[in-house]
């Protein structure tokens, strides 16, 4: 089997303030979510957390402020935002 590569484009769009925070929240939000349960499980089953989920919450919600103050430039602006984000997938042999 040889390695596999794709692209999606996720998001790919110009949006209003309102409507980017809506997306990208809730994008963040979800996987915050993803790796707070990760580390619970690994805390029930090995007595500790996973420290890559906790990383990794640490930076998304770094992420959130960052998306914030952007967000509030924004609408002091033209109050749109255009957003493409594109999610690279290797499948390896």
């Amino acid at each position: 089997m040889k390695e596999i590569m794709t692209e999606l484009a996720l998001i790919d769009g110009t949006f209003k303030v309102a409507d980017a925070r809506e997306i990208l929240d809730k994008l963040i939000d979800f996987k915050i979510n993803f790796h707070r349960i990760r580390s619970l499980e690994s805390e029930l089953r090995f007595g500790e957390k996973d420290a890559h989920s906790q990383t990794r919450i640490k930076a998304l919600q770094a992420c959130k402020v960052q998306l914030e103050a952007l967000l509030q430039e924004a609408s002091a602006g033209s109050g749109e935002l255009e957003i493409n984000t594109t999610i690279q997938i290797n499948i390896k042999p």
